[in-house]
């Protein structure tokens, strides 16, 4: 495990220095321009780099609470914020709690990676307050929690701004991912029981939300009665 750290230390002080080098290409002395393109050229080949663009690739995690087999709200969740985004994202069973929970890596340039990053772990605390928040005996069916999370992301989705990814940042992420994370264990969803009066309220909560307010201020109080 040292020695992987270690030579992953090595590769990203490389990787840092290609991205000087890159920089200084752009020079206006003619001269320092080339020697820093065939030095950053070099490396690259050294890396088995083959793109620039997959230079600008960050990546970050998501730790989770769901298992890793298959959560068909996780799995949704992660597919609209690729969608919506323009990243890309893997999950992979172990999140440094336990193995059998699921954590989520996000791939794209660095700022869409936080933005996704902060949006994941917004609406999922905003769903689990609000799931939280109801009363009566819905918590106790089967299904319900599930079918009220699917709904509340069906209508968050449509107050999330959408963003496209340009084919160089395509080209960028699947170069990431190659070299990365070479094998990788698919992440399959599993059919799930559906509530139509959690969906409802599921639904209700969605609409409560607004992701412009700080992560702690989002207050959904969905069905309390007195």
């Amino acid at each position: 495990m040292t020695t992987e750290r270690n030579a992953a230390d090595i590769r990203a002080r490389k990787i840092d220095k290609i991205r000087k080098c890159l920089r200084l290409s752009a020079s206006s002395n003619p001269n320092e321009a080339a020697a820093a393109l065939r030095q950053a050229q070099a490396m690259m080949r050294e890396l088995g780099i083959e793109d620039p663009a997959s230079l600008e690739i960050e990546s970050a995690q998501v730790i989770t609470k769901e298992g890793f087999k298959g959560c068909v709200y996780l799995s949704r969740l992660v597919s609209m914020l690729m969608a919506l985004l323009g990243v890309d994202a893997i999950i992979t069973p172990g999140n440094g709690i336990s193995r059998r929970r699921a954590n989520v890596q996000y791939i794209g340039p660095e700022s869409r990676v936080q933005i996704a990053v902060y949006i994941h772990k917004v609406l999922d605390r905003a769903v689990n307050k609000a799931w939280k928040s109801l009363r009566g005996d819905m918590k106790q069916r089967q299904g319900a929690r599930q079918t009220f999370r699917l709904n509340f992301l069906i209508v968050v989705s449509d107050k999330l701004e959408k963003f496209r990814m340009t084919d160089d940042e395509k080209r960028g992420i699947e170069l990431y991912k190659a070299a990365k994370y070479p094998t990788l264990r698919s992440y399959k969803a599993k059919n799930t029981l559906y509530d139509s009066e959690a969906g409802l309220m599921g639904a209700i909560a969605g609409r409560e939300f607004d992701i412009n307010i700080p992560m702690g201020q989002n207050r959904l109080a969905i069905g309390a009665s007195k």
